[in-house]
């Protein structure tokens, strides 16, 4: 099943809005391009494009970062300033638009925010696949300030922004990807309609063992100046949320996956490396790139982890399956039990699909199937699979605790 593209992205930024009305009290324009955001509490937010390199608000934002996440899961400050520079350069001429909204209190103080980009899918020969992919590289908020619902605030004015860029070139807004943590899935799932992937093995459904590569290099070496980070690797579709009941798995062609993986590297990883765009993507065809030793011996490290997963894809199908944490459970349920079923737990979230550990233990103990739902999965219940084998090195929130989406 091919996926579809959409370009309702403001429409389904103005769902968010309305889903969010119960902790957003008011929204106003302001004359300067701010946008004012009043919280049921009363307290007061004001989102804001930062466009200054070297501006207060943009170390602000970045020291957040580094306050909330592992060091080896942050940009450095340097790469961080020169892609929001690509953004002053001629559109013909750039391979994605920087994004970076600040959310202020009204003490003027950064207290969150959200930095990703937009860019076009290329081929590995370097051709244009003709549509567009969002990439959400961190959306954070103070401790002091989550769960007032500015999270969605930001989500929305992002799907706005990545359509409109998309439109820019003449495409569409496809997919959004992410690079997630298990406490922050559900986010994901819930604000993207997106789910982890999955290769179909034959006996087993096994996850894509995808690992962020290094964020800095050495300047000297091209040795690696940090560790690789185990993440679960989530697509979502554009203009699709995730419903309040569950949704049929779906298929993404493999070369759809590679070309938003690459996009994620080339932003990531290849651009810091770099710090120019002439002729970056080359190094997706060719094993020698342009530039000094250091650096070519830094990008052959970055594309070794690509041609990991390109190898390791190559061994399933031409389909990619993405599964949410709820038709997870689902499919885990059919496979032990050999019929599919569902117990809302209200406590696990809202919407709760699947089963929480206790009704599993329950039915162990009882020795039979749980009650059959509808047949969304059917299309799975020809398959010989076994199991379900998960990226579990990526199982971990962190010591800093990176929960920091809704937040």
């Amino acid at each position: 099943m091919g996926v579809e593209t959409c370009q309702n992205a403001p429409e389904v930024a103005e769902e968010i809005h309305s889903q969010n009305e119960g902790k957003i009290r008011n929204r106003e324009l302001l004359p300067d391009g701010r946008l004012e955001i009043t919280c049921e509490n009363g307290m007061r937010f004001f989102l804001e494009e930062i466009k200054d390199p070297e501006s207060p608000e943009a170390r602000e934002f970045h020291g957040l970062l580094e306050r909330t996440f592992d060091p080896d899961e942050v940009d450095t400050l340097e790469a961080q300033q020169n892609a929001m520079r690509e953004n002053s350069t001629d559109a013909s001429e750039r391979n994605f638009d920087f994004y970076l909204k600040v959310l202020k209190n009204e003490s003027g103080e950064v207290i969150g925010g959200m930095q990703a980009t937009s860019s076009p899918a290329t081929a590995e020969d370097g051709k244009k696949m003709g549509w567009s992919v969002g990439f959400g590289h961190y959306i954070v908020i103070d401790p002091a300030c989550r769960r007032l619902g500015l999270a969605p605030e930001l989500y929305a004015d992002f799907y706005s922004w990545g359509e409109s860029r998309a439109q820019q070139r003449g495409e569409s807004l496809k997919y959004f990807v992410g690079e997630v943590v298990p406490a922050n899935e559900r986010n994901f799932e819930k604000d993207h309609g997106g789910g982890r992937l999955f290769l179909d093995k034959q006996e087993a459904l096994e996850e894509i063992p995808y690992y962020q590569a290094p964020l800095d290099f050495d300047r000297t070496t091209g040795e690696p100046a940090g560790k690789p980070v185990a993440d679960h690797l989530m697509l979502g579709r554009a203009g699709v949320r995730k419903t309040a009941s569950p949704e049929k798995a779906w298929a993404v062609p493999r070369e759809d996956v590679l070309a938003c993986i690459r996009a994620v590297y080339e932003i990531n990883n290849v651009f810091p490396v770099t710090r120019t765009l002439n002729g970056y993507r080359d190094m997706w065809q060719r094993d020698s790139v342009g530039g000094d030793p250091a650096t070519q011996k830094a990008l052959g490290h970055i594309k070794e982890y690509y041609q990991r997963i390109k190898d390791q894809m190559a061994a399933g199908d031409d389909q990619v399956y993405v599964l949410d944490s709820g038709i997870r459970r689902y499919y885990e349920d059919f496979i032990k039990y050999g019929r599919f079923g569902r117990v809302v737990d209200p406590k696990r979230d809202e919407g709760g699909f699947g089963m929480d550990d206790v009704a599993h233990q329950q039915l162990e103990a009882l020795d039979r199937p749980p009650e059959p739902v509808t047949e969304d999965l059917a299309q799975w219940t020809t398959k010989p699979h076994t199991r379900i084998v998960y990226h579990t090195d990526a199982d971990r929130s962190g010591p800093l605790g990176a929960d920091n989406a809704y937040l």
